[in-house]
C-alpha cells in the first residue's frame, strides 16, 4: 500500500511540476527532495559535477536506481558516519552514485528473471545482479538488486519515466565492493 502511495506522489509531482518543459532526472530528484529524496539530491550536488550534468540532460537515456532518505539513513548507521562526513567524500559519493545508473533505459517490463548488468561504475566492481519474480502471496512482482559488496536492495517503486529514462525508487543505497556478486 505504501508503494502505491509513493507511486501516486511521484507521478503527481513529476507530472505537474514540469508539464510545459522538458524533464530530466535531476528535475525530478529536485522536485522530490521534500518527499523523501532530499539526501539523494544532496549526494548528487556533493558528487563530481559530471553526475549533475548527466542527470540534468533531458536527452539522457538511462536507468536510475534512486535510494530514498530511509535508505541513506540505514547506510549512515551501518557505516557509523554522519551525513556530512559521507557527503564531504566527493570521490566516494561519486562512485556510489555511478553504481546507481545503467547507461540504457530499462523499464521493469524489460527485466529478465535473472540478469547481471554493468552500471556506469566501470569494471567488475560496477556489476549489479537483478532478479525479478512474482510474489503470489502479495500478488506483486518483486525486483531485487544484489551488489558486489554483498548488499541487497528492493525496488519499491518502478517505472517513473522521465523523458527517455526510467527511475526506480529503492529501499537501500547500492554500495559497490570488490568481492563480486555472491547471490
Amino acid at each position: 500500500m505504501r508503494a502505491a502511495a509513493l507511486f501516486v506522489a511521484l507521478l503527481a509531482v513529476a507530472g505537474t511540476a514540469f508539464a510545459a518543459e522538458p524533464k530530466s532526472v535531476a528535475d525530478v530528484v529536485i522536485s522530490l527532495k521534500d518527499q523523501g529524496f532530499g539526501i539523494l539530491l544532496e549526494a548528487v550536488l556533493a558528487a563530481d559535477k559530471a553526475i549533475l550534468d548527466t542527470l540534468s540532460n533531458p536527452e539522457l537515456e538511462a536507468t536510475v536506481f534512486a535510494p530514498n532518505d530511509k535508505a541513506f539513513e540505514r547506510l549512515l548507521k551501518d557505516l557509523k558516519l554522519s551525513k556530512e562526513e559521507l557527503l564531504k567524500d566527493k570521490a566516494l559519493v561519486t562512485q556510489v552514485l555511478l553504481y546507481h545508473v545503467l547507461g540504457v533505459p530499462v523499464p521493469s517490463s524489460a527485466l529478465k528473471i535473472r540478469q547481471t548488468v554493468q552500471t556506469l561504475l566501470e569494471g567488475e566492481t560496477g556489476l549489479l545482479k537483478i532478479t525479478k519474480k512474482f510474489n503470489h502471496r502479495l500478488h506483486e512482482t518483486v525486483v531485487r538488486l544484489y551488489t558486489t559488496s554483498g548488499g541487497t536492495a528492493k525496488v519499491i517503486q518502478a517505472d517513473i519515466q522521465v523523458g527517455k529514462s526510467y527511475i526506480h525508487a529503492i529501499n537501500r543505497v547500492l554500495v559497490p565492493g570488490t568481492e563480486g556478486i555472491r547471490h
